[in-house]
């Protein structure tokens, strides 16, 4: 049946529907394709009449208000950074988030107007490039390097490219990220069918194992939580499919296979031999005292079995790292000595139940040494043994 897209402002129904881009009748032409709603509805283009755009309606469904739209094939004069996402920015900025991401980004320098964005308003909040577009795919590593984070969204993804490539997408940013120390977040209908239903499929719960299973830092719902029948259960769900996954990881591999990233300098040097260490001595937990959050994340990337227990003295960094994997930050004070930081860190991992009798504790961390300039970065292993 024939349905129409229009640039007014009008209620949608079951004959029209507005969207918010007065340039689209000038984008498409007849024959075109139209997805809405991460293309669970296709439409083919007939016409073009003033500011409508006519289409025919090839697979229809029930269409929700503030939908994505995506015209494969087309070429939009749209900027990744609208007008709209700045006045988004501004809200954000003001409610205190702890990541901005951007997305349908293209390239790196989408990343950098971005954080010109956040200069200009005097903030440094960490960014998260949201991979949806073919572009980005094919600029991944430099959008990685440009980017605090990147997220898999696999619902514009699927549409912008062929469903099948989609799981091998997913290793492969998963992969990029993991290399450059940027965690990658794994999202689009991972319960999808919880919003409606109290359990998901079986395909769903594989789905998110398997997530897990390629190393990503953080799984996300979505329509789950936002406007599903049964939110609490989808996190519920989703964390005990989690907690199970994990207990089957191939740490040892994982490291083995990474030691190759010690060339990349000292950091990572020091950072994959502090997991070594934790490996052979079988401790009980990592703990990586930091300002920044720096050094747990570096030690993040190298996947270990343990723990990263991480004592920071500033709130907003506690939460900002609570999206790399293995990670559990604790707000602590501002440690004025080496033997203050390592008794700090001492007193999180017997807080955490890490220190009973015999076990043993790993502590790294960045030591500013005397007449060393700057600050310290990650360069510093010391084993606690807990004895009654």
């Amino acid at each position: 049946r024939e349905f129409a897209l229009t640039t007014e402002e009008v209620l949608g129904d079951s004959t029209r529907v507005s969207l918010n881009y007065p340039e689209l009748p000038l984008a498409l032409n007849p024959g075109d394709t139209v997805l809405l709603d991460d293309g669970a509805i296709r439409l083919r283009v007939t016409g073009v009449v003033d500011k409508e755009v006519l289409v025919e309606v090839e697979e229809g469904g029930i269409l929700r208000s503030r939908k994505g739209v995506n015209l494969p094939g087309a070429s939009l004069d749209l900027p990744s950074l609208t007008h709209k996402d700045l006045a988004d920015l501004e809200v954000g900025l003001e409610m205190g988030v702890d990541w901005i991401a951007l997305s349908f980004i293209r390239s790196r320098e989408d990343m950098l107007r971005l954080r010109q964005a956040l200069r200009d308003r005097e903030s440094d909040l960490p960014v998260i490039a949201k991979i949806e577009k073919q572009e980005a795919v094919e600029d991944i590593e430099a959008v990685v390097e440009e980017a605090d984070a990147v997220m898999v969204a696999r619902g514009d993804l699927g549409v912008e490219m062929p469903l099948e490539e989609i799981p091998l997408l997913q290793k492969r940013i998963i992969d990029a990220a993991a290399r450059q120390g940027k965690p990658a977040i794994t999202a689009t209908q991972m319960l999808q069918s919880m919003m409606d239903n109290p359990s998901p499929t079986r395909a769903e719960v594989t789905d998110v194992a398997n997530a897990v299973f390629d190393g990503t830092d953080a799984v996300m719902l979505s329509g789950e939580t936002a406007i599903g029948r049964y939110p609490l259960k989808a996190v519920d769900t989703m964390q005990r499919i989690i907690m199970r996954a994990e207990t089957a990881l191939p740490y040892e591999s994982w490291l083995e296979e990474r030691k190759e990233w010690t060339s990349m300098g000292v950091v990572e040097a020091v950072s994959f031999a502090t997991c070594e260490l934790a490996l052979q001595m079988d401790a009980t937990a990592i703990v990586a005292p930091t300002e920044s959050g720096f050094t747990a994340c570096q030690i993040s990337r190298f996947r270990p079995r343990q723990p990263i227990l991480a004592p920071v003295p500033d709130i907003e960094v506690a939460r900002r790292i609570s999206l790399f994997w293995g990670v559990y930050p604790h707000l602590v004070g501002i440690q004025g000595s080496v033997e203050e930081m390592f008794a700090s860190a001492e007193e999180v991992a017997r807080d955490e139940g890490c220190l009973l009798p015999g076990a043993k504790v790993v502590v790294t961390a960045g030591v500013k040494h005397p007449g060393e300039k700057g600050v310290p970065t990650t360069n510093t292993i010391h084993c606690l043994t807990y004895q009654e």
